[in-house]
Order: structure tokens, then sequence, then C-alpha cells
């Protein structure tokens, strides 16, 4: 079966972009987002890893302008990728805004920066 994601990450200048995260099921936007250049190469580089034969686990602190704090993770592990996006808060680990897991190629295929 296949789980169709896009990633897309917009570069709006040198210091903010937008990161898109949909499925057929599920939408995220995170707008004003920091750093997203910095993000970009670290996503690249997370694939590049898996077409290598690594299985790496990378976890990013983000943040908007508004002051928003976000955990986002990749992992991959038994031919899977899994990807999570959560708010952080002070009060609890984080609230889960968007969570997907598939296969390499789909991850791959569906990563985009514009």
């Amino acid at each position: 079966m296949s789980n169709p994601l896009e990633v897309k990450i917009y570069l709006d200048s040198m210091v903010t972009g937008s990161m898109i995260l949909k499925t057929k099921m599920k939408h995220y936007k995170i707008s004003g987002l920091l750093d997203a250049i910095p993000l970009a190469a670290e996503v690249v580089q997370f694939i590049r890893s898996v077409d290598a034969g690594a299985k790496p686990h990378s976890l990013f602190t983000l943040a908007d302008v508004q002051g928003r704090k976000y955990r986002f993770e990749l992992r991959f592990a038994d031919n899977r990728v899994y990807l999570g996006l959560k708010l952080k808060t002070e009060q609890t680990t984080g609230t889960m805004l968007f969570d997907w897991e598939g296969g390499f190629e789909a991850f791959k295929t569906g990563f985009k920066i514009i």
C-alpha cells in the first residue's frame, strides 16, 4: 500500500521560510520558519545518508517568527522512514502535530526545496 508524502521547504529569504507536510489525510504548515536553509540542508544530508546505507536518526529544534518551538524528527530503520513534528510546550513533552511512516522512496520523492 502506498503512503505518499509531501515535504516542501519554501525558502522565502536567507533567514525565513515555510515548511508544508502533507499526506492524503493530514496537512500541516509552519509559516515564518527560522533557519529554513539549514533544515533543508540537514534533510538532504539525511537522504544521502540513507542512500549510502546508513540508518540515521535526526532531531531538529525548529522555531518560527511567532516564537513557537517545534521538534522535528526523522528516523530510518527497518527500511522505513519515520517523520514526526511536535509543538514544544513548557507544560508537556510536546503535542504531536504531524506524523508519517512509509518507504524511503516515498519520502525521497516527496521532499522538495522551493
